[in-house]
C-alpha cells in the first residue's frame, strides 16, 4: 500500500521518509524497532500513523504509557486490543495468555508503545519473550 493511497493526510517529506523506513525495517523482520527522539518530536504520531497505513491488515494494540498504571492494566490493553473479548488472567504474563487465547493458532500481531520509558524492567522482558517467540516461529 502506498502513502499515496492515503494523501487527505498532510504529510511532510521528511515524515514520508520515516514511514517508509519504518515500514522498511518492519517487513526485513525487526521484530523489535525502538525510535527514539526529543520531547514533542512527532514520535508518537510516527506511532499512529505507521499503524493507520501499513499494518491495518494485523492484529494491533498502540498502549499509551502512564505512570500510574500497572502492568496487569498494560496486559488487558494489550490483549483487549488485540483480541475480540478475550478470557485471561492479567496476572499471567503476555505470551502465557496469548498462548491460553491462540490455542497453537497463529496471530499476526503488532505492538506499539508510545512512552515505553515508563514500563517495568519485567513488562519489557516479557514483550522481549513476544519478540523472541516471533523469531522462533518465523524460523522454524
Amino acid at each position: 500500500m502506498s502513502m499515496e493511497h492515503y494523501s487527505h493526510v498532510l504529510e511532510l517529506d521528511s515524515q514520508t521518509k520515516l514511514l517508509e523506513r519504518l515500514q522498511l525495517l518492519v517487513s526485513l523482520s525487526s521484530n523489535l524497532v525502538t525510535v527514539s527522539g526529543e520531547l514533542g518530536s512527532g514520535k508518537s504520531w510516527l506511532a499512529i500513523r505507521y499503524l493507520e497505513a501499513w499494518v491495518n491488515d494485523k492484529n494491533q494494540s498502540f498502549l499509551i504509557c502512564h505512570s500510574s498504571q500497572d502492568d496487569e492494566q498494560r496486559r488487558s490493553t494489550i490483549l483487549n486490543q488485540v483480541m475480540s473479548a478475550p478470557v485471561f488472567d492479567p496476572k499471567d504474563s503476555l505470551s502465557t495468555s496469548l498462548n491460553h487465547i491462540l490455542n497453537e493458532s497463529s496471530c499476526d500481531l503488532i505492538i506499539v508503545v508510545d512512552d515505553a520509558h515508563l514500563l517495568s524492567v519485567h513488562f519489557i522482558s516479557e514483550l522481549w519473550n513476544l519478540v523472541l517467540i516471533a523469531k522462533k516461529k518465523s524460523i522454524g
